[in-house]
This record gives structure tokens, sequence and C-alpha cells, in this order.
């Protein structure tokens, strides 16, 4: 029996500051202009930048990697932006 897990991850703006930056670091991002195959954790932090910056459903998917569609996906109706 297959599972599959949800789980919602709340980050401050420092924090999305340095997760961009390791990004950015690591060349992540921008599939379909730099495409290089990307191990899970990669694109893990791919998807989580890209909500955490209310990125586009759409344009969240066109960079999840191809080899990982079919194992991951971000949860967007699910976002919310909390001013503290």
């Amino acid at each position: 029996m297959a599972k599959k897990i949800r789980i919602t991850l709340e980050m401050d703006e420092h924090f999305i500051r340095m997760l961009r930056a390791t990004c950015e670091l690591k060349g992540l991002g921008n599939q379909r202009e730099n495409y290089k195959q990307h191990s899970a954790l990669d694109c893990l932090g791919v998807i989580a930048l890209l909500e955490a910056r209310g990125i586009k459903e759409e344009q969240i998917y066109a960079e999840i990697p191809i080899e990982w569609r079919n194992n991951i996906e971000a949860i967007h109706e699910e976002r919310k932006v909390l001013e503290t």
C-alpha cells in the first residue's frame, strides 16, 4: 500500500533569504534553462522556496524536476502568510 504524507512548513523571512541564497549557490531552480538532475533534498528546497515566495502553482510545478513530479507536489491552497 502506497502512503503519502502532507507537511506544512512555517518559515520566517530570514530563513527564506538563506534558503534562496543556498539554492542560488547550488545552481538550483529555473529548470527550463539550466537543467540538471537534483537530489530529493535539492528538489524539496526549490519547492519550499518557491512556495514561500508565493510563486504561482503552475510555475512551481514547472520547476519540479521531471524525475520527481510523480513523487512530490506543493499543496498551494494551504499556503498562508502570517503577519507578526
